[in-house]
């Protein structure tokens, strides 16, 4: 269960909301008349919905949906998920506030006359700790709230870390295939062209096949060598990073696992199973 917080803010313009939200980098806002469902990094409903909804693949790997819905007051509440409570914390809803602000200041409106602006917090669908004896939720264990907030936030930092390795793992890759694929090809081309203008023999489709052929294989294979040390690398470094419990691992290991092969792809990324093997198997 992700836990998901609602947050009241002082916004209550949505077309001047979404304008807000574009100046600070979301320009793919969905804007709806009735709620809509927010989704999780998962591709599940996180239970909540919103009129307003920022979807997931604009955040980033780790990010679920994140959206407003409309309050009885007349004013606009966050919905936040607890991977991005870090994130759009109220420093950052007060920052699109003044944007907001100032668009509808401009379009000479104005607020409504009970506008809510204290920010004030509100947990929703929050887990119920766990009675050691039972088996059961209890509403008076304290150890067993302790517990069952230790696991979730082991798990969100699990995935937050987890794609943060996998980003830098990706950057990597692609700065070492970015020139590199460009020389692994051109360069046989080049020595086959230098050797066949001294050995005629080799001027022909058999000998380019000879000399070129043998070369591209060989630095294909040494492509995913390297490809796999810096998975195993990066599966190293995860493992140090990832805290200690069995939760934050399952957490890990599942998160990858749905970056494999995401819905809709026709292949699976090779780098990312490398890392799920690296993790899997950190001590190879």
């Amino acid at each position: 269960m992700v836990r998901t917080r609602l947050v009241t803010t002082p916004l209550w313009s949505q077309e001047h909301l979404v304008s807000a939200l574009a100046q600070i980098g979301f320009t793919k806002v969905e804007s709806h008349r009735a709620p809509v469902p927010l989704m999780s990094w998962r591709g599940k409903p996180l239970g909540p919905s919103a009129t307003i909804v920022i979807r997931r693949g604009q955040i980033g790997a780790s990010g679920d949906d994140f959206g407003f819905v409309r309050n009885s007051s007349g004013s606009y509440d966050a919905v936040i998920s607890e991977i991005h409570f870090g994130r759009f914390d109220r420093r950052w809803l007060e920052d699109l506030r003044r944007r907001h602000d100032a668009l509808t200041q401009a379009a000479g409106l104005k607020p409504p006359a009970e506008l809510r602006s204290d920010y004030q917090k509100h947990e929703l669908d929050e887990p119920p700790p766990i009675d050691s004896g039972s088996g059961r939720a209890s509403s008076n264990d304290p150890q067993g709230r302790h517990s069952t907030a230790s696991q979730h936030s082991d798990a969100t930092r699990a995935r937050t870390t987890t794609a943060h390795v996998l980003d830098d793992l990706r950057t990597k890759q692609k700065k070492a295939d970015g020139p590199g694929c460009v020389l692994a090809l051109i360069g046989p081309v080049l020595l086959w062209i230098v050797v066949s203008s001294a050995v005629s023999e080799l001027q022909s489709v058999g000998g380019f096949l000879l000399v070129v052929m043998p070369l591209w294989t060989a630095l294909l294979i040494l492509r995913v060598v390297q490809m796999a040390r810096r998975a195993q690398k990066a599966g190293r470094e995860l493992m140090s990073r990832l805290p200690s419990s069995a939760q934050a691992r399952a957490t890990a290991q599942e998160f990858l696992e749905a970056k494999v092969k995401p819905a809709g792809a026709k292949a699976e990324d090779a780098l990312v199973k490398e890392l799920l093997k690296a993790l899997r198997e950190p001590g190879k």
